[in-house]
């Protein structure tokens, strides 16, 4: 899987859908793809967040 960048808040929530069946997965239990999978939709989602989300 490669870094997308997130364009719309459609394909966000998709992407912390993803997120979240991997946190319910439990880090333990992911494999190394998974995790590296992970890694990259939540770095893309933070990208997304900082550029899109006033906190």
């Amino acid at each position: 899987m490669e870094r997308e960048k997130i364009t719309n808040e459609e394909r966000y929530s998709k992407i912390l859908s993803q997120i979240e069946i991997y946190l319910k997965k439990g880090f333990s239990n992911l494999t190394k793809k998974e995790m590296q999978d992970l890694e990259l939709l939540s770095q893309a989602a933070e990208e997304w967040e900082l550029s899109n989300i006033n906190l």
